[in-house]
């Protein structure tokens, strides 16, 4: 019994040293003030449509830090009241938080060593983010390089469990592990995440960390630091919505940031670190590709220069009308068909007059003579007949006058008149 009695009243102690030592922590160190967005009134914010927005305020509030929640507006973040950290949770309304918002003032407190954590837009696919950062840190210039990607839960579940998002080795340049940044190595494997490439400005003086990735692939951040050279405030982007609900490891990289940055913990970069940037190196293969393609296209110019009259020219393909000429051509002699009628060849009208004055007849031979020449020549062996009945031939009528045969042509019906009159 003596020794129960015992056992709990060193217990009791315990717990008395702890909170008095919990106390006096919390009075030489005061827990850091953070300001949170929750105002709807512009429209970033729906907190009717989703809850991310409470969730990660109940999140930092579990984290025992002084939250001050905004719900009119953008706070005050400038005087003695500014915030040692200014929290934006996900924007999941229809408009961006730096088309609706003063960001001369959000740029003013960076400027005096404030630190920003944001989250991303639910659309845009992080137009949000590119564009509050670069206003935010006064960036000259356009992005570089700076995409996002938008997974759907289930495959955002697969790549997180093929690979958890781990602590990049860029991290400790941002906030150094001796000063207090010693950030987990590792996070959740939360459902609703986005991830970033490694961003790139055209400002010299920007800088750009991944503090978290993907199984160590710097197309896919999770955690993503911005600074600017001379400049002793950050905005930190992170991928993780809160949708889910509270986090311990996400909730720990956010007590980190905050607590680190109040404390001092990151220093105003010197230079930018563009050159650090994969796509500066991706820059350089490329550039020396294009040379490579350049000259191999000068040497096949050359090429095909020296070549020409090795090999024998095409014979060129007619053109559509001189294929139609040769067909056309044999349609005029289809002209000797009317000819060939049998009514003319057995025309009698020189028969009946062995006297030279058939002289007219050779006329229908002209006409004749494109078609069957020879044929006239027959016509003096009918012509020994006496009698006058070849004559009926080209024409039904029995008559034996010549009268009928105006038929095969007008001259040869004048010679069978003068026939008559003879």
């Amino acid at each position: 019994m003596a020794n129960y009695i015992t056992c709990s009243a060193m217990a009791l102690i315990a717990r008395a040293v702890a909170l008095i030592s919990m106390v006096s922590l919390a009075t030489a160190y005061p827990a850091p003030k953070v300001s949170l967005y929750l105002s709807d009134e512009s429209g970033v914010l729906d907190l009717n449509w989703d809850s991310a927005p409470q969730n990660m305020q109940q999140q930092l509030e579990q984290l025992g830090l002084s939250v001050e929640a905004a719900t009119h507006g953008q706070p005050q973040l400038d005087g003695a009241s500014s915030p040692a950290a200014y929290v934006i949770p996900v924007q999941n309304g229809h408009t961006f938080y730096s088309s609706a918002e003063d960001m001369h003032k959000v740029a003013q407190y960076v400027a005096a060593g404030g630190l920003v954590v944001l989250l991303d837009a639910v659309a845009g696919a992080g137009a949000a983010t590119r564009d509050f950062v670069s206003q935010a840190l006064g960036y000259q210039g356009e992005w570089t390089v700076c995409s996002s990607s938008h997974p759907n839960a289930q495959e955002s579940r697969h790549i997180i469990r093929a690979s958890k998002p781990q602590l990049s080795e860029w991290a400790s340049a941002f906030l150094s592990p001796a000063a207090g940044g010693l950030l987990p190595e590792t996070l959740e494997e939360a459902r609703v995440l986005t991830a970033l490439t490694w961003c790139r400005h055209q400002d010299t003086s920007a800088v750009s960390l991944p503090l978290y990735t993907q199984g160590g692939d710097d197309t896919k951040v999770v955690a993503q630091a911005f600074g600017k050279s001379g400049s002793r405030g950050a905005v930190v982007w992170l991928g993780y919505s809160w949708k889910d609900g509270s986090q311990q490891r996400w909730g720990s990289l956010l007590h980190k940031l905050i607590s680190a940055f109040a404390n001092g913990a990151y220093t105003a970069p010197s230079a930018g670190n563009a050159e650090a940037h994969p796509a500066a190196a991706f820059d350089s293969v490329l550039e020396a590709a294009s040379d490579a393609a350049a000259e191999v296209d000068a040497v096949v110019r050359r090429m095909m220069t020296s070549a020409v009259g090795v090999y024998p020219s095409p014979v060129p393909s007619p053109s559509p009308e001189e294929d139609g000429k040769p067909n056309k051509s044999p349609k005029p002699s289809k002209s000797p068909k009317p000819s060939k009628s049998p009514e003319p060849e057995p025309s009698p009208s020189p028969e009946p007059s062995p006297s030279p004055e058939p002289s007219p007849s050779p006329e229908p031979e002209q006409e004749d003579k494109p078609n069957k020449s020879p044929k006239p020549g027959k016509s003096p062996k009918t012509s020994p007949s006496p009698s006058p009945s070849p004559s009926p031939s080209p024409s039904p009528s029995p008559e034996p006058e010549p009268e009928p045969s105006p038929r095969p042509g007008r001259s040869r019906n004048n010679g069978g008149r003068r026939m008559k009159h003879l």
